[in-house]
């Protein structure tokens, strides 16, 4: 509950700060039009002369300074600031119209642009305070300006707006704001059930990659060629689940870019690892090209462009009979600092019809070419790229022709690192360290065994619990080198038991969390709470070891 009344009070001087900065911007050519209208037709008063419109112009500037630092610095109570704002802006306008004169008939609209402002912005209940006040504030400038007295219609006329023009807007406004929070509340539902959904299918997959690798390492020549079958139907399904929390992921707009330095060279051995055997399997052509005058690595989402590009030409293979996938990675332009490079994937495949081709980038797209069942997938590999493309700043297009192929292609602008800076912060290689005490608490039984059957292949010791409870008992009677905690031990969560370690230990050992959940949010919850970091269901040996070596010295075993 504290942490929504947060959330709501850091959104409310959000939109306070921004209200501050429209009026200032608004305020200054709307101001300075005001002091001309009274210069050439006269002030409301002979005796005034220029003097109140540039005294108010002061109070005024001065008024949206304070607001806006009171508002960023968070002082006092949002509500209070937001009802001051709300009755103090059309009295601000009122004294404006006061002063104008016969010429105030051009800016009284500005009472609706206020009221209507904190309504449609902040809500329902500033907007009816400050419609109040600019009620009394203009019942202020009739009674104080001598035109208002002269045309009596025209300030009816005003009031009659000032009262039915806000009840009208109050109902539009509530159906905006009920249509808004059920769009939120279908989207944390499918967000929590794609988390479910990716709990439930990683836990036992977890297993299952768990002993195929366990066969993997010890097994006869039969037996490695089972696992190995295993592994990569393991990684196929692994990659549906992926897909299906990225789409979501992407759409939301919740990922970031996280940039690095990318050797483009690199990207391309990794597409001809992975895409040449099965393109060449099928009796494909399949070429990669790229530009010689890309001499340096580019800062980028390594991770992210890589996965794009992967899609786009897997999918192009998969979809491509005969003929040929080629790649390309084209430098369109540079300067000493960066670099525009064109990235084009073309096939020969079935190709898409053009009048679906705007619905290609939409989840779940099939397309209505040749017979789709033949080609199993989520349909969700064109969404995901197209969002990646976007996020890092490029427009993916499309161009195809049933029977004959499709192009896709995009362009980005990426920073130049020389490659001398890239090889010096370049990752090491990890040796595989062995011997080391570990603690692992996992309340599923299969997955606690194969874990320790993995940790066993290096010779470590390790610690078994089932719980909570017995994670924290362990964690008092002996030190250990690294710690792996599921992250729901049934009778506790694993973070109970971290922040109770962290409590307690006066050096405190690495702890890792075991979790299917792979969304970014629990991830960086949890090393905000202190753990060293996550690892995700299915637990990969690759993965294990180079966790182990990250925080572990390396010692000679002997057998």
């Amino acid at each position: 509950m504290d942490l929504d009344k947060k959330k709501a009070n850091d959104e409310l001087f959000f939109n306070l700060i921004a209200q501050s900065k429209v009026r200032v911007i608004l305020g200054v050519p709307v101001v300075l039009l005001m002091i001309v209208t009274i210069w050439l037709t006269g002030p409301s008063s002979e005796n005034d002369g220029l003097y109140g419109p540039v005294g108010m112009a002061i109070v005024y500037f001065a008024y949206n300074f304070i607001c806006a630092i009171v508002a960023h610095k968070r002082m006092g109570k949002p509500e209070t600031l937001m009802t001051v704002t709300a009755i103090l802006d059309p009295l601000m306008l009122s004294a404006w119209l006061i002063l104008t004169g016969e010429a105030a008939v051009l800016f009284v609209a500005f009472y609706m642009f206020t009221i209507l402002g904190f309504g449609f912005r902040i809500g329902t209940k500033p907007m009816w305070i400050c419609q109040g006040a600019s009620a009394v504030g203009f019942i202020a400038v009739i009674a104080l300006s001598e035109h208002w007295h002269l045309f009596s219609f025209n300030s009816a006329s005003v009031l009659i707006l000032l009262v039915a023009v806000p009840l009208y807007a109050t109902i539009l406004i509530r159906k905006l704001i009920d249509a808004r929070s059920k769009a939120e509340h279908e989207s944390l539902a499918k967000s929590r059930l794609l988390a479910s959904v990716s709990h439930e299918l990683r836990t036992p997959l977890n297993g299952i990659v768990a002993a195929a690798q366990i066969l993997n390492i010890e097994g006869n020549p039969r037996a490695v060629g089972i696992s190995d079958t295993i592994l990569k139907l393991s990684n196929d399904l692994l990659e549906e689940i992926n897909d299906l929390l990225d789409s979501a992921k992407y759409r939301s707009r919740s990922t970031k870019p996280e940039m690095e330095s990318c050797d483009l060279n690199e990207l391309i051995d990794r597409l001809r690892i992975t895409l040449e055997k099965p393109a060449t399997d099928k009796g494909l052509s399949f070429s990669l090209y790229s530009d010689l005058g890309i001499e340096d690595a580019v800062l980028t989402d390594k991770m992210n462009l890589t996965r794009a590009i992967m899609n786009i030409a897997g999918n192009a293979v998969k979809f491509t009979r005969c003929g040929s996938v080629n790649v390309w990675i084209s430098l369109l332009e540079a300067t000493d600092t960066a670099y525009r490079i064109q990235f084009r994937i073309q096939d020969t495949g079935i190709g898409i019809p053009r009048e679906e081709i705007p619905y290609v980038f939409e989840p779940f797209y099939r397309a209505s070419t040749g017979k789709m069942h033949q080609y199993p997938g989520t349909g969700l590999g064109m969404c995901i790229a197209y969002d990646i493309v976007k996020m890092l700043g490029g427009s993916l297009t499309l161009e195809s022709e049933v029977g004959k192929g499709s192009e896709f292609s995009f362009e980005l602008t990426m920073t130049r690192i020389p490659k001398v800076l890239m090889v010096e912060n370049a990752e090491k290689d990890f040796d595989v360290v062995r011997g080391k005490r570990i603690l692992v608490a996992e309340d599923n039984t299969v997955n606690r065994m194969l874990i320790h059957e993995l940790l066993l292949v290096d010779a470590h010791r390790v610690t078994l619990a089932q719980s909570g409870e017995q994670a924290q008992a362990r964690l008092q009677d002996d030190y250990f080198d690294l710690i792996l905690l599921d992250y729901n031990l049934g009778d506790m969560y694993g973070n109970e038991v971290l922040h109770a370690y962290i409590a307690s230990a006066s050096r405190p050992a690495p702890v890792y969390f075991l979790t299917a959940d792979a969304t970014e949010a629990t991830k960086n919850s949890l090393i905000e709470q202190g753990a060293s970091g996550v690892m995700h269901k299915p637990i990969m040996m690759d993965e294990l070891r180079k966790t182990i070596a990250r925080h572990c010295t390396v010692q000679k075993f002997v057998q």
